[in-house]
């Protein structure tokens, strides 16, 4: 419902703060000042419909870690043995959606901007070139570039699929959004309480550097063919994130 939150703003809280909230075990979310509709977590509307911004970018990734955290005690011996560790999961929860938090995002993500795209270019600069973290993030929403590819009527390599504005956006440059750092800021606090500490280095990174750029051609280099092992840490991301996106429907989801 409608309430006072951080003494500022009137605003109804976003289902997945609720849903992590009670996951946590807390009255509330600990946020200092709720920024869900400045840092919105997906576009809400139907075919036919208009779309919306909706959700929580901070309350989504905080449940996507989470979900991860519930899956490490059954996977962290197989992360281990494709030569991960449990920190590289828990830093593709914490960036596998950073790219909402660019103005890009916010001005055509109604239209199907691929922010997957967005994420990896993010992911590649705030953890140091780790090229593995950098393609379980961009496979993360790789439906997207299926769907492109047969729609070209053959299938070559994901990255076959970018479009040409996609190109040109990552090329030119992408800025994150105004106040973002209070996002980030907002999200350490949650990783803290959840004891999820190895992903404070990338938002620290992703603090100092509101801007990000990559050829086109360069972007393309990285992602590469995907080995076996990236596809292993995406898998672990998938299910995280579509348990950690079913708070955005029911309590019972």
């Amino acid at each position: 419902g409608h309430r006072a939150w951080g003494g500022e703003t009137l605003v109804r809280l976003p289902r997945e703060c609720v849903i992590l909230a009670r996951e946590l075990g807390l009255a509330e979310p600990p946020c200092e000042r709720c920024v869900a509709e400045h840092f919105f977590s997906y576009w809400r509307g139907g075919k036919g419909e208009p779309k919306v911004p909706a959700g929580c970018w901070v309350a989504h990734t905080a449940l996507t870690a989470l979900e991860c955290a519930r899956m490490r005690a059954r996977l962290e011996k197989a992360v281990q043995r494709v030569g991960l560790e449990w920190a590289d999961v828990e830093k593709l929860a914490v960036l596998h959606d950073v790219g909402k938090l660019s103005g890009a995002y916010a001005r055509y993500g109604f239209r199907g901007l691929r922010h997957n795209v967005l994420s990896a270019v993010v992911a590649y600069r705030a953890c140091g070139g780790n090229i593995t973290i950098t393609r379980a993030a961009f496979l993360h929403h790789e439906t997207f570039h299926w769907r492109d590819l047969y729609r070209l009527g053959v299938y070559q390599h994901l990255t076959d699929s970018l479009s040409s504005s996609m190109r040109r956006l990552v090329g030119r440059g992408f800025r994150l959004r105004d106040e973002y750092v209070l996002a980030l800021e907002n999200l350490a606090e949650l990783l803290d309480y959840m004891g999820v500490r190895s992903a404070r280095p990338v938002l620290a990174a992703i603090a100092e550097e509101g801007f990000y750029q990559m050829e086109p051609s360069e972007l393309e280099r990285k992602l590469g063919r995907f080995r076996p092992v990236e596809m292993a840490l995406y898998w672990i991301l998938y299910l995280a994130d579509n348990r950690a996106a079913s708070a955005r429907e029911t309590s019972r989801a």
